[in-house]
């Protein structure tokens, strides 16, 4: 799996590239093509009708052309799933990619709740938005553009004239406000992401119920909900506003054009009731319109959007790859083992002796860097290594449900001593919470899995 991708790919790659994508795109052709082709039916069906001649064709091809788009509508339903979904798991081998063997961000509190909520909440939500997005914006612009081409070459060009100098003004409207609008929406989803971080630190503070702690963590929150709202209020008033301006130059130059020509044709009953067909048509392509260019005002947001969760899959090596050496203080640790053969403290004897079987036990007082040491060694070894913290959510083919400490840490290690592959075990403080019994059991079985592996262990007692 490449390490290599991350905030360099592109936020429309990362959510353009699928295959559902392309077949959505495929389907979405059909449908608007036959969308299109209602214009075309109904301005002749009013042909048929004020001339005198039969009709019956141009009837059923107009109500056949309002019926058959429900169909590919069902099918890019299901595919629109299958393409989030994708592209939901293609952002999670991208963060495994990434972020598998960094352990020098393994115990920043700061970055693990940073990413928690990026990943579990921000992430998923903004592939979901961007997903419809990208899919309401293709789906505007062809029904817009593909009926506006069809009225111009039926009814009058000026149609296609009046619409461009709308359209040219509503871009250079949207260019005006892509700035400011992206900024507005980076800093109300960066208010989200601090709002969620607070949010995930409430089970101890609120559950615990401790007075002095609640207090500190609901004033925080208030805090961020305040702003959150605020942020999120500004940019959604900026796009309103946006928006009418936008829909008031799109509207008038094509109205002004439909009234002239319903003018301009009294005398000719068949060019006018084409106007007046098509009046509706207008109408409600200029409501597309006006969707699209809401959607095409939300193009920067989006994109700021999708960037910013790809921070979180940005290749390891973009980042600094911190040691825990310096956290090491060699005079405050002991480490006991046959292995150790009275050899002096340092990094270089302890990987050293890791090509060998046995076991190495890390004693030390408090704050010496007991766990950095086999952090620093998980580091080195990364796959060849396999790291249990004293508390985790690893998973492993077993339940958690109903065990002890003691049971689910000897589930554990002997699916360790079956199933891992890796040379290196590195155990911190497994006698945490465990009482005598147990730990004379779990050092046995400890023990057995130092006959084939190195085992380095810190020790709570």
């Amino acid at each position: 799996m490449s390490s290599t991708l991350g905030t360099s790919q592109h936020p429309y790659s990362f959510c353009l590239k699928n295959q559902s994508a392309l077949y959505c795109l495929f389907v979405l052709i059909v449908q608007q093509l036959i969308v299109a082709s209602s214009t075309i039916w109904i301005v002749r069906l009013s042909h048929d009708i004020v001339s005198g001649t039969s009709f019956s064709t141009n009837l059923f091809l107009y109500l056949a052309s309002l019926i058959l788009p429900y169909l590919p509508a069902a099918v890019m339903s299901v595919l629109l799933v299958t393409w989030e979904q994708g592209i939901l798991k293609q952002y999670i081998d991208l963060f495994i990619s990434a972020n598998a063997h960094a352990t020098n961000i393994w115990n920043d509190k700061k970055k693990k709740e940073e990413f928690i909520s990026t990943v579990n909440h921000e992430g998923s939500q903004t592939i979901d938005q961007a997903v419809n997005y990208y899919y309401g914006l293709t789906s505007a612009a062809m029904n817009t553009f593909l009926n506006i081409l069809t009225i111009s070459f039926l009814v009058d060009y000026l149609f296609f004239v009046s619409y461009s100098i709308g359209m040219i003004i509503s871009f250079i409207l949207i260019k005006v406000q892509d700035k400011p609008h992206s900024k507005l929406a980076e800093r109300a989803q960066n208010s989200r992401i601090e709002l969620g971080k607070s949010i995930l630190s409430f089970w101890d503070n609120v559950v615990l119920g401790n007075v002095y702690n609640l207090s500190f963590w609901k004033k925080s929150t208030d805090r961020r909900i305040e702003q959150a709202i605020k942020d999120n209020v500004s940019v959604s008033v900026f796009r309103e506003l946006v928006s009418i301006g936008i829909s008031l130059a799109t509207f008038l130059p094509s109205l002004v054009v439909a009234a002239y020509g319903m003018y301009r044709n009294i005398g000719n009953p068949v060019a006018l009731a084409a106007f007046i067909v098509i009046m509706p048509r207008l109408f409600l392509i200029l409501s597309y319109t006006y969707n699209l260019l809401y959607l095409v005002t939300q193009f920067g947001a989006v994109k700021t959007k999708v960037k910013t969760i790809l921070t979180v899959v940005e290749s390891q090596e973009l980042r600094s790859q911190s040691s825990y050496v310096s956290r090491i203080d060699w005079q405050s640790i002991q480490l006991l083992g046959n292995k150790m053969n009275g050899h002096p403290y340092s990094l270089e004897t302890v990987t050293d002796i890791m090509n060998y079987p046995g076991r190495v036990t890390v004693r030390g007082k408090n704050g010496s860097g007991k766990s950095s040491l086999l952090l620093e060694l998980k580091r080195i070894f990364k796959e060849d290594a396999f790291y249990l913290p004293s508390q985790n959510h690893l998973h492993f083919s077993f339940g958690e449900v109903g065990r002890s400490t003691g049971e689910l840490l000897k589930d554990q290690l002997e699916e360790i001593y079956r199933s891992v592959e890796a040379k290196i075990i590195l155990l911190d403080e497994w006698d945490a919470n465990l009482d005598g019994a147990n730990q004379h059991q779990l050092s046995q079985l400890i023990d057995q899995i130092a006959e084939k592996k190195c085992v380095v262990e810190v020790r709570h007692r």
